[in-house]
């Protein structure tokens, strides 16, 4: 990817109005759910369609490293976007491939749209360092939807720790393709499980921010997506249908999950920030450690036991 300034011309062909300007820079975003037949956990294409708005240009590739059945694809190409879709899955790749063989991106016959590659995202050897301009992409919400019985389908790992550190090569890779200064915006939620303590949370989001922290990666925001009322299977379910729990006494009520995060962070710059107002990002961080990495797991996955003072 060039490092070059951006032209003129292609700001002008990236130029978001002021309606979506004032909409999309929100940090909750109100976007009815939406499903599949083919698929178990799809996401609405008005979420990649704002965010390759908000942080690509016209012309630049876009990559989904867990791209489903195409949604991030869809929703970038009409833009003038390259996509380029990952997945583990013979059937999702195919499904890609047709349902975009037809879209318009306003480029010449040289312009190729979409590269679709069934592939472990954990090795994107295929993809050059630094030339890629934004990722989307919604990781499986571990093992909580089929996401079919392929060995390289992050979904089927069993131990939480071992889906995070699975989770987290295809970040690193994520890491090593992304042009300094360009975002990576990750779609997930919490899940629930049934455990010897009861149905617990396990916070995935606040999990993958750590990965991608630890990486190397920098956090520019969070957005919250509130599916409330639009139903389905990650969202409340029709006319707010309750869960109940110990209803109605304490004190073991259960909670309905309808929101999801929207996850931003970036690549560092080249380039640092200088002022007197500007503080160095490395002194902030001092006394963090890392929290997950491929070498602290135990043998059965689990995650090691964190010292007191974090």
């Amino acid at each position: 990817m060039t490092t070059q300034p951006i032209s003129q011309c292609i700001k002008e062909k990236s130029k978001l109005t002021k309606e979506e300007w004032r909409e999309y820079t929100k940090t909750v975003w109100t976007i009815a759910n939406t499903s599949r037949d083919d698929h178990p956990a799809v996401f609405p294409e008005e979420i990649p369609l704002r965010l390759a708005k908000l942080f690509s240009f016209y012309g630049e590739t876009v990559l989904d490293p867990f791209a489903g059945t195409g949604t991030t694809a869809r929703a970038v190409i009409p833009l003038g976007r390259r996509a380029v879709c990952v997945d583990q899955n013979d059937e999702y790749v195919r499904i890609i491939q047709n349902d975009c063989r037809n879209l318009r991106n306003g480029h010449g016959p040289e312009f190729e749209p979409l590269l679709a590659v069934r592939a472990n995202s954990r090795k994107l050897d295929f993809i050059e360092e630094n030339s890629v301009g934004l990722v989307i992409t919604s990781p499986p919400y571990w093992n909580k939807a089929d996401y079919g019985m392929g060995e390289d389908n992050l979904g089927n790992i069993a131990p939480y720790g071992s889906f995070l550190a699975s989770t987290r090569s295809v970040f690193e890779e994520c890491f090593r393709v992304l042009a300094p200064g360009r975002k990576i915006c990750i779609v997930t939620a919490n899940v629930n499980q049934h455990t010897d303590h009861g149905l617990l949370t396990f916070p995935i989001a606040a999990d993958f921010a750590i990965l991608l922290r630890d990486i190397g990666f920098v956090m520019i925001s969070e957005i919250i997506w509130s599916k409330d009322g639009s139903g389905g299977k990650w969202g409340s379910h029709g006319a707010q249908r309750p869960i109940f729990g110990s209803y109605p006494y304490p004190p073991n009520f259960l909670f309905k999950n309808v929101h999801e995060y929207i996850l931003i962070f970036a690549k560092p710059p080249l380039s640092k920030t200088k002022g007197p107002k500007v503080k160095q990002y490395k002194d902030l961080m001092t006394g963090m450690q890392r929290l997950v990495n491929s070498d602290a797991l135990a043998a059965d996955g689990r995650l090691p036991r964190l010292p007191l003072q974090l």
